[in-house]
């Protein structure tokens, strides 16, 4: 099991998963990557040994629910909110400061007086993206919602209009497919292999990588579409059950162990 690269995380970190995997040839490998350079990287060095694997995602615990109206009494805001969620842990690699940049920019653009982000989950940079929010004077519309459990995601999920996933590196990830599968429009940035799942205007938004002002295009854009947001999370949990379903991953790990 490892885990690193030298985009995402440090070069430190791909040396020593490059010395591990040329030191530990296997007889057989499962590499679950939402990157192509890391399939590259291993099939370079153990050859035909390398099954490429993507994250499978339970349909069956992530669908559709009616809307938990009462986490938004909880939260003290409006009925009719514009909610926009992340769902990705507070680490450098997931960008959630251009999360708050991105929204700070819709906000001044649509002049939305009642549009939230919600940002759930953990991680060392709480801290500082508490304070972003408060510089950039919309510290009273981010909500941080801390770490959560599988239900209260899902429940979180129920509420939001738009589901964000700012990562430059790591767009392809669960919660990203999670959003999807409960059938929610995802904006994430174009980079990776995040074409390969998310094809723009179809079953997701794709923001030219690393471009904050197209990234809050796409975000007006579902704003003001309703009918929009409701036709592209329609053909997002139609992607997932064909693509990402749980029972497709297993099959294909499954038929690695056989073999040997």
């Amino acid at each position: 099991m490892l885990h690193g690269s030298g985009t995402a995380y440090s070069k430190a970190a791909d040396i020593y998963e490059t010395v591990l995997a040329k030191l530990c040839k296997p007889n057989a490998s499962i590499v679950l990557d939402d990157r192509l350079s890391s399939i590259t990287k291993f099939k370079k060095l153990w050859s035909n040994k390398v099954t490429p694997v993507y994250h499978g995602i339970d349909t069956e615990l992530y669908r559709p629910i009616n809307k938990k109206k009462s986490l938004i009494d909880k939260l003290s805001i409006e009925n009719s909110s514009f909610i926009i969620l992340s769902t990705s842990s507070l680490e450098s690699v997931k960008s959630i400061d251009l999360a708050i940049k991105s929204f700070k920019l819709f906000v001044d653009a649509s002049d939305s007086k009642n549009s939230y982000l919600l940002i759930a989950g953990r991680g060392p940079l709480k801290e500082s993206l508490i304070n972003l929010s408060k510089e950039l004077k919309v510290g009273n519309k981010v909500k941080f919602l801390g770490g959560l459990s599988i239900g209260e995601i899902i429940e979180y999920l129920s509420i939001s209009d738009v589901v964000i996933a700012t990562s430059l590196y790591s767009t392809m990830n669960r919660s990203v497919q999670e959003a999807m599968a409960c059938e929610k429009p995802v904006i994430a940035f174009d980079s990776g292999t995040t074409r390969n799942l998310i094809k723009h205007m179809e079953n997701g938004l794709l923001a030219k990588s690393d471009d904050i002002d197209n990234f809050v295009d796409n975000i007006i854009l579902l704003y003001n579409n309703e009918e929009l947001r409701t036709k592209i999370g329609i053909n997002a949990k139609k992607t997932i059950l064909t693509k990402r379903n749980w029972d497709k991953q297993i099959k294909t790990e499954l038929n690695v162990y056989r073999e040997y």
